[in-house]
C-alpha cells in the first residue's frame, strides 16, 4: 500500500492545552464528516507540567481535510471560547 500520496497524509490542525477542549473539536469535526485523531493526549493527562514540552494536545486531520477543518473552526465560534495555540484569527 502506497502511503505517500497526499490522501494518506496527515497534518496537524492546531494544539489544545488539554484532551477535553481537543475532545470538543474532534465531536465537531466529526458532525462534520472530518476525521480527525489526538496525539499527546495521555502525556499532557498524566503529566500536566510537559503540556508545553510536547506543545500541547494536537488534533491530526488528513491532508486533504485541512482547508475543510479550518472553515469549520473558523465558522463555528461557539465551539468553545478559546482559541487554538497558534491559531491565525
Amino acid at each position: 500500500m502506497d502511503h505517500s500520496n497526499s490522501e494518506c497524509e496527515a497534518v496537524v490542525l492546531g494544539a489544545w492545552p488539554d484532551s477535553i477542549r481537543a475532545n470538543l473539536v474532534i465531536i465537531r469535526l466529526a458532525a462534520e464528516g472530518i476525521e480527525a485523531w489526538l496525539s499527546d493526549d495521555y502525556i499532557v493527562e498524566v503529566h500536566p507540567l510537559l503540556l508545553h514540552a510536547v506543545g500541547g494536545v494536537k488534533i491530526w486531520v488528513r491532508a486533504v481535510d485541512l482547508a475543510s477543518a479550518q472553515k469549520v473552526l473558523a465558522t463555528k465560534p461557539d465551539l468553545t471560547d478559546w482559541e487554538a495555540e497558534g491559531s491565525e484569527t
